[in-house]
């Protein structure tokens, strides 16, 4: 007996070897109708019927409506840091599970902070500027 393949939805354009590890044990549909462009909502809508996962970057709001024309949903992983597009108790009442990335941004964000510190109390865009005027 043939098993068939989950089928994952994303909705944005990634790098080839970021979904490579998905292709070998799911159908993957991805959007890439322009560089950083997110599939639009009545597109989703079109498609959601099949689709076991979706991977999206926290636009897609997670909605009765959604969940209703998405009835084969296990997961939907938001690639971001919030969930407030997800109804997480319309999701526990699917049985859809959610996931999300806390934390992941906490070491950028505090080297950027850091940088700016720096930048500013050794006056570095000053400088760069002096020596931009040639002095």
């Amino acid at each position: 007996m043939k098993s068939v393949k989950p089928e994952v939805l994303i909705t944005n354009e990634l790098p080839e070897e970021v979904i490579r590890p998905l292709k070998g044990i799911a159908t993957v549909t991805q959007w890439n109708r322009g560089k950083f462009d997110l599939m639009p909502r009545k597109e989703v809508l079109k498609v959601i019927g099949r689709m076991t996962a979706i991977i999206n970057q926290a636009e897609l709001r997670v909605d009765k409506e959604l969940l209703e024309k998405g009835q084969q949903l296990k997961i939907i992983a938001n690639v971001s840091i919030g969930f407030d597009n997800l109804n997480l108790d319309l999701m526990t009442k699917h049985e859809v599970w959610a996931t999300n990335t806390p934390g992941f941004f906490d070491y950028p964000v505090v080297e950027y902070a850091l940088g700016g510190m720096i930048t500013i109390f050794r006056r570095l865009l000053e400088a760069d500027q002096f020596l931009k005027n040639g002095n």
